[in-house]
């Protein structure tokens, strides 16, 4: 056993095999060497090879092409295998169809061109060398080869590179995939050039040299070989291998017995290999082993030499100076013939001590700011959460708990207009986290208080909505407005994908809908919207409210969460929620919103809060409208005249919170209300009758 960073060679004898493919599957493969090999492998994986459509590649995607980290495609020019994918695909769901921009749709992508067997079959719906891609990328790649790029002329927004080939023997364009990937592309060609064997030699590309023996040109089979060695077979490759069996009834040899690449194209038929996968995440503080197994023979003796890292069993605790990406590379010799196995170990932070709570960062003069923090930490370590620099008019008190969370709240004033800057801590006695951001105040009786008041999504069609609401206080010129997309994605950046600009004007507390133009149901929402390419979603894209401008930086309110958040559901925002909020995981964390089922939104009636058209801003959810009553003038100064069709006894009038501000009891079925102590602002009257009917509505003091 040796510790991970020490120096030092161990020589042992180990021999161990894969167990991958059905027992017998290559026996008429052994003893053979070279292109004999090659011939014979061939044989084995035309026989039992059931051509399935193209279409069906869509669904054997699923079982061979799924990211066991989070679900999505797992497609090769949009993962990003150190850190945060540029965005994702759901199966099934974004199929090309049109495309503009990456993250728009997936499709799939020939890692042998389409053109070079003009489209034929088996070939075009081999499942062995087509892999889900993200259309754009599919389409920058063309049918160009690939190769080794120094200088990009176009880069993908994983890192896959498009420009002249930098390998002596070819200058013109090559796309270059990853590192992770290079391996799994170089053996998806050593299998296309083996089952086609007597077909290729008569296909003209620039990867191939006219022969059915090498296949390839030389200056592209140096290319494949360097990445089949440097990127060995990983546990993906495997779990997709197995998913072509199923799907069509043959496997790629060459993901079961990588040694056969080296066998028939460099005529090195010793075997010799890393047979183990690599352990490639640790986390600080905690044992990192890697069981390393090797095969070249039966009686060899092995020996795994340092490069970077040396043992039979790779083992170490890693500590904070090794946060990040560590690079291993190992070799093994057996006297004669030597291969490395590299790889990067990604050692992440052991201590789970983080803010899970996102802040907001919009208040409004008179209104109450209301932010709960929340946070974790290891387990049966005490957190403690203290402000260590926030406005005087927030309250807070530190608090230390085994589950922490907090409440940061208060009422800004006119004089507390502007920005505040805030900043939290969280410490579980050994480490430290802060939460810095900014407040910003403003006027509560401005102009402009057009908010995103909900979303649907419906599973069937085009069922797609948003709502808007002006929750101010006087009518608002939407020139200027506009409702946007941006495909599924963690970072939006730019002009959005989708969209319109809004016109026309919005009266305090009006609501306007939008809809997809091929929307369908709900039907009562239909006739009142207007038809939007913004509301292009499918259940994973941000979507926002802009003002001054098309880009995401011009936004004024969202609504989006991490992954695929909003399929076939809708969401409402909460009374209480009076201004816009530009938080891009505004889903994560605020309490803004409220999840409602696709059937909620279809079967709500007029005056609930679920109807597509409707928003009420009252925080106590009253919907009541038992009994009939009008008031006016609205907005009012000094007095409110309520007139009803039942005797009323009793009136509240509630704060945008929902604070009881005044009771008055014992009237008839009109009533004058002297408004002049009430502030400026939103406000609801609550009514009850004799017979005990209840009713709300909202009005507004100027």
């Amino acid at each position: 056993m040796i510790r991970l960073f020490t120096s030092i060679v161990l020589s042992f004898l180990f021999l161990s095999s894969l167990a991958q493919a059905p027992a017998g599957y290559y026996t008429n493969a052994e003893g053979k060497s070279g292109y004999e090999l090659k011939t014979a492998l061939k044989t084995i994986i035309t026989n039992g090879h059931n051509a399935q459509s193209y279409s069906a590649l869509y669904s054997a995607y699923v079982t061979g092409d799924t990211d066991p980290e989070d679900g999505f495609v797992w497609d090769m020019y949009s993962e990003n295998p150190t850190g945060a994918d540029p965005y994702n695909y759901s199966h099934g769901q974004k199929q090309c169809g049109n495309y503009t921009n990456e993250g728009d749709c997936y499709n799939r992508e020939h890692i042998m061109p389409q053109s070079v067997f003009s489209e034929a079959s088996p070939m075009v719906s081999d499942f062995h060398h087509i892999y889900p891609s993200d259309g754009k990328v599919n389409g920058m790649r063309s049918n160009n080869p690939f190769g080794e790029v120094s200088s990009a002329t176009w880069t993908s927004r994983n890192g896959s590179k498009l420009g002249a080939n930098s390998t002596s023997g070819y200058s013109a364009t090559v796309f270059e995939p990853l590192d992770e990937f290079k391996g799994d592309i170089a053996r998806a060609l050593f299998y296309f050039a083996t089952r086609y064997e007597t077909q290729v030699d008569g296909w003209s590309h620039a990867m191939l040299n006219g022969t059915e023996n090498q296949v390839f040109s030389n200056w592209f089979l140096a290319i494949l070989l360097d990445w089949h060695k440097n990127d060995p077979v990983s546990t993906k490759e495997t779990v997709r291998n197995n998913a072509g069996y199923s799907f069509q009834g043959n496997r790629n040899p060459y993901v079961d017995h990588p040694e056969w690449v080296l066998c028939i194209w460099e005529n090195n038929c010793s075997g010799l290999r890393f047979s183990s996968t690599p352990t490639t995440t640790a986390t600080q503080d905690q044992v990192y082993t890697y069981s390393i197994t090797v095969t070249g023979g039966e009686g060899k003796t092995f020996t795994i030499s340092k490069v970077t890292a040396t043992t039979a069993t790779l083992t170490g605790t890693p500590t904070p100076n090794n946060l990040g990406e560590n690079t291993i590379s190992l070799k093994v010799s057996d006297g004669t013939n030597e291969t490395l196995q590299n790889f990067v170990i990604t050692v992440t932070d052991g201590n789970s001590l983080a803010f899970t709570s996102t802040p907001i960062i919009n208040a409004k003069e008179g209104v109450l700011y209301s932010y709960t923090i929340n946070a974790t930490g290891n387990d049966g370590k005490t957190l403690a959460i203290t402000a260590e620099t926030k406005p005087s008019w927030l309250s807070f008190a530190s608090q230390k708990s085994s589950s922490a969370s907090q409440i940061l709240q208060g009422t800004p004033t006119a004089n507390d207009l502007g920005a505040h800057s805030v900043s939290l801590k969280l410490t579980d006695g050994s480490k430290t986290m802060y939460q810095n951001f900014t407040i910003n105040v403003v006027d509560a009786s401005a102009v402009g208080s057009v908010i995103i008041t909900q979303y649907y999504e419906g599973s069937v069609g085009n069922n797609k909505f948003i709502e808007i609401t002006n929750v101010g206080l006087a009518p608002v010129d939407l020139t200027g407005y506009y409702v946007g997309r941006w495909s599924g994605t963690s970072t939006p950046t730019g002009d959005y994908v989708n969209g319109d600009p809004i016109t026309g004007t919005i009266a305090a507390g009006e609501t306007k809908v939008f809809k997809n133009a091929d929307s369908n149901a709900p039907a009562y929402a239909i006739s009142t919207a207007i038809g939007t390419t913004a509301c292009y979603f499918n259940g994973d894209d941000p979507v926002a409210l802009l003002k001054g401008g098309k880009a995401w930086s011009n936004r004024v309110d969202c609504i989006y969460a991490a992954g695929v958040w909003g399929a076939d559901k809708g969401f409402y925002r909460k009374p209480t929620v009076t201004q816009g909020n530009i938080n891009i995981s505004v889903l994560d964390g605020t309490g803004e919103w409220v999840a409602i089922t696709e059937a909620a939104a279809n079967n709500a009636t007029s005056g609930t809060t679920e109807y597509i058209g409707y928003h009420s801003t009252t925080s106590t959810g009253m919907q009541d409208f038992n009994f009939e009553f009008k008031m006016y003038p609205n907005p009012t100064e000094n007095k409110l005249i309520v007139e009803a069709s039942e005797t009323i006894t009793q009136i509240e009038i509630l704060s945008i919170t929902g604070q009881k501000l005044i009771q008055l009891n014992d009237f008839s079925s009109k009533i004058e209300i002297n408004t002049s102590t009430l502030s400026k602002g939103i406000y609801f009257i609550h009514l009850t009758t004799q017979n005990e009917l209840v009713s709300t509505q909202k009005f507004i003091k100027k």
